[in-house]
């Protein structure tokens, strides 16, 4: 698997245009990538009805107030804002979206937002969870990737972390609980290259 090019194709997926009643944020912000703030994200998920917010292993970079307080609009915030709380993983993670999703079947649009380095795991994770525990809808995946956390600098930055990434993708698919990047592109409602361009 060539995880470097995975981590392109979920970066390429087009921006589409979706209903607000059709489309959920799923926004995974560890490492402070949300808390920094990013007006055009907070433009985006204010327009849409649902927000769902889950952060991993009571991660201290954000709270439930700095996310309140990053999508408030003169005071407000979106009406469709739910939080999981603290998963332990990004597999916790992903179910917690999957079973938000079966709950509400008027959603069609699911966009992702996390950090850059940290999409490839996320959508693979998000498929295989999908196909397992998901009602068979189709859905569109868009991405709307934040920073990556400051730590990947001190590690060899982007690279690095995606070589950290690959061998948790290969552990996490033997243990079936991550989808095969074939899997992937059968799922994205695009065409794009064959998956042997990825292999």
């Amino acid at each position: 698997m060539d995880v470097k090019a995975l981590h392109q194709l979920c970066l390429d997926l087009p921006i589409v245009e979706s209903r607000a009643d059709e489309r959920a944020w799923l926004i995974m912000p560890g490492g402070g990538s949300h808390k920094a703030g990013d007006t055009r994200l907070t433009q985006a998920e204010w327009d849409t009805e649902y927000v769902y917010v889950c952060g991993t292993r009571g991660d201290p970079a954000y709270s439930i107030e700095d996310i309140t307080r990053l999508l408030a609009r003169d005071g407000q915030v979106p009406k469709g804002l739910w939080y999981q709380g603290y998963a332990e993983h990004t597999l916790e993670q992903m179910l917690w979206a999957v079973d938000s999703l079966r709950a509400n079947r008027r959603i069609r649009h699911l966009v992702m937002s996390t950090a850059e380095y940290h999409l490839p795991r996320c959508m693979l994770t998000f498929v295989k969870q999908w196909q397992l525990h998901g009602d068979g809808r189709k859905l569109q995946l868009s991405v709307a990737p934040t920073a990556n956390p400051p730590q990947t600098a001190d590690t060899g930055g982007t690279n690095a972390s995606l070589d950290g990434e690959l061998s948790r993708i290969l552990e996490y698919q033997k243990k079936g609980d991550v989808a095969t990047e074939e899997d992937l592109l059968k799922f994205l409602t695009h065409k794009f290259t064959s998956p042997s361009s990825l292999s």
